[in-house]
């Protein structure tokens, strides 16, 4: 089973993927997952400002600490660089990927070298960098690199990864992705036969989220044009707990019983 889950930002994507992957018994893995890891290690950035609640990666950190961490960890852009851009695209478009990571590294750093904020750095690494390089690096990591090593059993854990030197035991049901943003995620997965859900909390319809991290940036504004019906489930939540899980817990009977 392959869910992805898409939203704006604060529209409870992580909830959905979290009430998901408990009730359905599916492993909750994020397309950012690799960026967030390679960011924690390079940058020392603590770890809820990356996997915390949306508004710790808006949270203003003090960016000198962080440089001062990272300059001492630059061997890690090269690991980083072989780990996500695959082989055979070729050395040639790998030399590429790693000079444009290290100038993705020293432009970031003379332009917020004081103040910067975790979904910044995600931003500019996820898509300046890594969708520049090829659109398809983070679904293709997903889906070839890690998706194979869940399927055999092997325990995933968001900042850790898979863990291939755990044993691996029973498969989980399938997989939830909780941060679909763009087409072509959404192109692939539904290609794999994902079953994709989009999730709108109403109090939240006239919210204006282009200032989200960097003002109109891509990540947040492919998703709005991209309309309700190329979604399996579309929830607009009032506010509330009891209401939103009522309305997950429906959906998720109907759908439990269409299960293969």
């Amino acid at each position: 089973m392959l869910l992805t889950v898409n939203g704006e930002a604060d529209n409870g994507k992580d909830y959905v993927a979290d009430w998901c992957a408990q009730r359905l018994g599916l492993v909750k893995i994020a397309f950012a997952d690799p960026m967030k890891r390679f960011v924690r290690q390079l940058f020392g950035v603590p770890f809820d400002n990356l996997w915390g609640p949306s508004s710790k990666r808006e949270e203003t950190l003090d960016a000198v600490p962080l440089w001062a961490t990272a300059w001492a960890q630059m061997h890690i852009l090269h690991q980083f660089t072989a780990r996500v851009v695959p082989e055979n695209l070729g050395p040639d478009v790998r030399a590429r990927a790693f000079d444009g990571l290290h100038r993705w590294f020293t432009q970031l750093q003379k332009q917020y070298s004081e103040k910067i904020s975790a979904r910044i750095i995600l931003q500019t690494l996820g898509t300046e960098w890594g969708r520049e390089v090829y659109p398809d690096m983070w679904v293709d990591y997903l889906f070839d690199v890690q998706l194979p090593l869940l399927a055999q059993g092997y325990v995933y854990e968001a900042d850790l990864g898979v863990r291939t030197n755990i044993e691996p035991g029973t498969p989980k049901n399938g997989i939830v992705i909780p941060d679909q943003r763009f087409i072509n995620e959404l192109d692939k997965s539904e290609a794999r036969g994902g079953y994709s859900l989009r999730t709108r909390r109403l109090s939240r319809v006239k919210q204006d989220n282009s200032n989200v991290g960097l003002q109109g940036h891509r990540s947040e504004q492919e998703q709005r044009g991209i309309p309700d019906s190329r979604f399996s489930k579309v929830f607009n939540f009032p506010e509330g707990l009891d209401i939103v899980n009522k309305m997950l817990e429906d959906w998720a009977v109907g759908f439990a019983g269409n299960m293969p």
